[in-house]
């Protein structure tokens, strides 16, 4: 049957059941027109589809009315590529499970966060004069605001955005978390309370979770080429001396 190229489908079973019998000179049928079949295979909680074509065998192809028929009775309604399905059917893909329907899964929400107007650390970074030449006294370590700005704002976390399963069920994003901020001394929230402004002249400051605005800048030690030059909007209190060299400025009181 195999040598002569036979269309049908060899039913073994039935040729090795006759075999046992050793029923001679009676005929029995031993190939059958078989017609091409298919399986869907859906997986990960209606998160995907597999497609499996079986060929015919001396009997009817499958067509594409066929797996959308078996698509509407299995309810897939989501995610279907059918230019993949045209493809497994033109090029006669069989016995292979190919994905052929998948979800859209969702994207969930991003946490709030912080933004701060200011340095959180600073870099020993000299000022570049003419020349090739660098001030290693303008470090540029303090920094300073204005009666008026902005210092930190709130960017608030997002709910994220939904998925869909291939059979129309809504999978849910999770939201982001949501993050507090904090209003210290010398500092005041926006009407919509997302950023908070500095209420006077001085040096912004982060302790802990909390923004502050001091309008004293306190210099613990000596100013000296390890903290550069001084040029401060408030009031400076040092607690070392001057080296020669350097230099402190303020508007108000330098103690």
């Amino acid at each position: 049957l195999q040598s002569s190229g036979t269309p049908y489908w060899i039913d073994e079973f039935s040729i090795q059941k006759e075999l046992e019998k050793c029923a001679f000179d009676r005929p029995f049928a031993a190939a059958l027109a078989k017609d091409g079949s298919l399986e869907i295979r859906i997986e990960k909680h209606d998160r995907s589809a597999y497609l499996v074509l079986m060929p015919a065998y001396g009997g009817r192809e499958i067509t594409i009315d066929d797996v959308e028929d078996k698509i509407r009775e299995l309810g897939i309604v989501f995610g279907i590529e059918y230019d993949t399905i045209n493809n497994m059917l033109s090029e006669k893909i069989y016995d292979k499970p190919v994905l052929f329907a998948k979800c859209k899964e969702p994207v969930h929400g991003m946490d709030g966060r912080i933004e701060y107007d200011f340095p959180l650390e600073f870099k020993m970074t000299p000022k570049e004069l003419d020349d090739n030449k660098v001030d290693y006294k303008e470090l540029q370590m303090i920094f300073a605001v204005n009666k008026g700005d902005t210092v930190a704002r709130k960017i608030p976390p997002t709910a994220g955005e939904p998925g869909c399963t291939i059979t129309g069920k809504a999978i849910p994003a999770k939201p982001g978390r949501d993050i507090t901020l904090t209003a210290g001394r010398n500092t005041a929230f926006s009407d919509d309370a997302l950023s908070i402004q500095s209420l006077i002249d001085g040096q912004p400051i982060l302790k802990g979770k909390t923004v502050f605005v001091e309008r004293v800048l306190l210099v613990q030690g000596d100013v000296d080429y390890s903290v550069g030059n001084i040029n401060f909007k408030g009031s400076v209190k040092g607690r070392g001396s001057i080296t020669a060299g350097c230099s402190v400025k303020a508007p108000e009181k330098i103690d």
